[in-house]
């Protein structure tokens, strides 16, 4: 009797499942409510707000990041060069009343070096090494002083032809040079920017030079053979400017191609003067001052390096 009437219960729970399982979240739901619901006499809890949040704009995080980047790299203060020139061209042209007028033709000295000091030797360059130091002011102007040093030693002989006796006699003659020199330039040295490895710049220098000279000729003639030695000084104020390009090869050394232009001002004066001769030795000391014996326009063009710190 009983089996006739569970058939059809059975037909309804199966029918029913599916209702429960869509009910079973908002029972759930339901329940949850009504625990943290507040009791009679209890104050509702209220949520704690939560804290706004900020995005930072783009713009602002590109500037922070910069600024930690430039603070990461240390800024230079000091610039250390060593140089010299690989090529110069130098114009020597005499003033008409001098010591030195008689023997400072107007001359054209090409070569390493030439004439940076103010040396007066004609077709002898005088080759010259720079040391300088700057301190940079900020990262485009820098304020310095270069030290030249340099020297150069010339000889040269042949054969001097004399009539004697209705004859052609032949004697040997050599001459030999030497100097040696330096000078101190302060320079303002700008750089157009300090972006990229190609560096532009440009300079404006002023100082002076110093050199010493020292000549030997022997020669023989007739009455027999003599030597001359002369000793000499010259001080050489100059001024000039200067342009060219700083490659930078890292952050603290650079390659340094530039192209200057010099005018120069020797004033010189004879020291002493010593003939020997088979009789004896006689030198003369000059005791003169020093007088201006040229005009100078140096073109040149320098290679150095560049230390920065």
């Amino acid at each position: 009797m009983l089996r006739p009437m569970i058939r059809p219960t059975l037909r309804h729970l199966a029918r029913c499942l599916p209702c429960i399982t869509l009910l079973a979240p908002a029972i759930a739901s339901a329940n949850t409510q009504q625990e943290t619901a507040p009791s009679e006499g209890e104050a509702p809890v209220e949520a704690a707000p939560s804290e706004p949040t900020y995005e930072t704009p783009p713009a602002a995080t590109a500037s922070a990041a910069a600024s930690m980047s430039s603070d990461m790299v240390e800024r230079k203060r000091f610039r250390l060069t060593l140089g010299t020139e690989v090529m110069g061209l130098t114009y020597l042209n005499p003033v008409e009343v001098g010591t030195f007028t008689d023997k400072a033709p107007n001359t054209t000295i090409f070569g390493l070096g030439a004439a940076r000091v103010g040396v007066n030797l004609p077709s002898t360059p005088l080759t010259t090494f720079e040391f300088g130091f700057g301190y940079l002011i900020n990262e485009q102007l820098i304020v310095g002083v270069e030290v030249f040093l340099g020297g150069t030693t010339a000889s040269s002989k042949g054969q001097n032809s004399e009539i004697n006796g209705g004859s052609t006699v032949y004697y040997d003659y050599k001459n030999k040079t030497s100097a040696f020199g330096g000078g101190l330039i302060p320079y303002i040295h700008y750089i157009f920017t300090t972006e990229g490895p190609l560096r532009p710049f440009a300079e404006f220098r002023f100082g002076f030079g110093g050199v010493r000279n020292w000549n030997y000729s022997e020669s023989q003639n007739a009455a027999g053979s003599s030597a001359t030695r002369v000793v000499a000084e010259s001080i050489t104020p100059t001024v000039g400017l200067g342009g060219g390009v700083h490659l930078f090869l890292s952050d603290a050394v650079s390659l340094d191609l530039g192209l200057t232009f010099d005018y120069m001002a020797p004033y010189q004066r004879p020291v002493k003067t010593t003939i020997e001769n088979p009789d004896g030795d006689t030198t003369t000391n000059a005791n003169a001052d020093y007088q201006k014996s040229s005009n100078a326009f140096n073109l040149g063009f320098p290679l150095g390096i560049s230390i920065w710190m």
